[in-house]
């Protein structure tokens, strides 16, 4: 049995899942013949980008990375025998990409080579006020700080909107490893919720008082390895 679903920090609200850049489940399920490879590319690149961007937004060539994903799954998509599970191919590639990425920029970052990847793409619309902004990266910058594997799964369940089992099946990794996974990013993410309304309830009244006004990380930050 599936536990219950674990809570969402408000600010990542502010993220909608890349449901525009999605193809509809009933069109998916209605393919009958293999797309080519420029159609698949057509249809399914402005979801690989919303995917890549949520996973990393500050990556610096987001249309050479989009590019790569489809150079890399081409041949994977070749043997696909139903055309439905385009999608899912899709984003188990794009996450192995992303991810190997995201390593390497850590691990340059460790050794003090630098390994920064610029300022964060914008992923809200300009409506969003300045504080939630603010918000925003800081929750990115506690995502930065995570184990890679907690921050993919953490981006593929509450931000992408997938299923634990879908984000397991993207991971390649078991249901209950992705679980634990989401479930250690939630904890810092939840973290820096209640610090902000300790701090002074800059979102309109900090309802927590101060129960979890001290720094719950502890020592060195999660992810410190690369």
């Amino acid at each position: 049995m599936d536990s219950a679903p674990t809570k969402k920090a408000p600010v990542l609200r502010l993220l909608p899942p890349a449901q525009a850049s999605r193809v509809s489940a009933g069109s998916e399920a209605g393919e009958r013949e293999p797309l080519t490879f420029e159609q698949t590319y057509r249809r399914y690149s402005r979801y690989v980008a919303a995917v890549v961007l949520r996973l990393d937004p500050r990556v610096p060539d987001l249309d050479d990375v989009v590019q790569d994903v489809f150079l890399v799954a081409a041949s994977g998509l070749k043997r696909l025998r139903d055309p439905g599970a385009t999608r899912a191919w899709l984003a188990t590639a794009t996450v192995r990409l992303v991810r190997r990425r995201l390593r390497v920029r850590r691990m340059w970052r460790w050794l003090g080579l630098g390994g920064d990847a610029g300022p964060p793409a914008p992923l809200v619309d300009a409506g969003t006020s300045p504080v939630d902004r603010l918000l925003l990266g800081a929750v990115y910058e506690v995502l930065e700080r995570m184990p890679v594997a907690d921050r993919v799964a953490f981006v593929l369940h509450h931000i992408e909107g997938e299923t634990l089992e879908s984000a397991a099946r993207i991971c390649r990794c078991s249901l209950a490893t992705v679980k634990r996974r989401v479930a250690r990013a939630q904890q810092m993410v939840d973290a820096l919720d209640d610090r902000s309304d300790a701090g002074g309830g800059q979102r309109g009244g900090g309802g927590r008082g101060d129960r979890h006004g001290r720094d719950s990380g502890g020592g060195s930050p999660a992810g410190g390895r690369p």
